[in-house]
């Protein structure tokens, strides 16, 4: 009987070579193609454009943008910042708008370099930008001076009732991770209170029930704890205002 094996076997092998060299020569030709894509994005020109103020065409701001069309509409409708959000609306209440400039066109590879050197240079003459960046990605750390002046700016600031409506539905039900709950601990340890705060946290906790699993909580962090001189005698002087006003005639109950 004719044995078709070895054939069937070989005809098999050369499928299976031809397959291989189809797959890498198809993944040679889709890396040459993505490779040459990518040559091509870094090869594409954007703009490093400025706006700038149409009252005194003082400039304000530098970015970067591939549709500066487009960028402008983006900034009118969504500031990038508290400071471009107040001169936008500072510009609309006596209908005017920002002018935008484009001050180079560069590759898209080298738009980072480009627009951190123009907002270096417009810090260094105008001074006052709305960048709260260095510039590149939008990911680089906010300026000290920057840092400084939006917490001068919100210092003693009071949130209205509405904004902090919005503020507790926006976190309620959120659960925070372990991480976010130790850099709050780390960040409130050692600050006082004020007597307003001791006393609404006091009015907000008068009455409220405390759960067996939330007693036992309390009671196991505080377990061990040692106790300061000052906090003792505290301690004893609230006891002894208690007694004394247990003491007291106005607390006996008459029958």
């Amino acid at each position: 009987m004719y044995d078709a094996s070895p054939i069937l076997k070989e005809r098999r092998s050369s499928q299976v070579r031809s397959q291989g060299q189809g797959c890498a020569q198809e993944l040679e030709e889709g890396t040459r193609r993505t490779q040459a894509e990518a040559g091509a994005e870094e090869e594409r020109m954007t703009c490093i454009y400025t706006l700038s103020d149409p009252r005194d065409c003082r400039v304000r701001y530098v970015g970067k943008a591939n549709d500066t069309y487009r960028r402008l509409r983006n900034h009118l409708n969504t500031p990038v910042s508290g400071g471009m959000t107040r001169w936008m609306d500072e510009l609309k209440a006596i209908g005017m708008r920002p002018i935008l400039i484009v001050v180079e066109r560069c590759k898209v590879r080298d738009w980072k370099t480009m627009e951190r050197l123009w907002i270096a240079l417009y810090r260094s003459t105008v001074g006052d930008l709305l960048n709260v960046c260095d510039g590149g990605d939008g990911t680089t750390e906010i300026l000290a001076a920057t840092r400084t002046k939006i917490s001068v700016a919100n210092r003693g600031r009071k949130n209205t009732p509405e904004h902090i409506e919005k503020t507790r539905m926006g976190t309620l039900g959120r659960k925070r991770t372990p991480e976010q709950n130790e850099r709050n601990a780390l960040a409130h340890k050692g600050r006082p209170h004020s007597p307003e705060r001791c006393a609404n946290i006091a009015a907000a906790a008068k009455g409220r029930p405390c759960s067996e699993a939330h007693r036992e909580k309390i009671s196991s962090s505080l377990r061990g704890r040692k106790f300061s001189a000052e906090h003792c005698a505290m301690l004893s002087a609230a006891h002894a205002r208690i007694r004394a006003r247990k003491a007291s005639p106005q607390m006996t109950i008459q029958f």
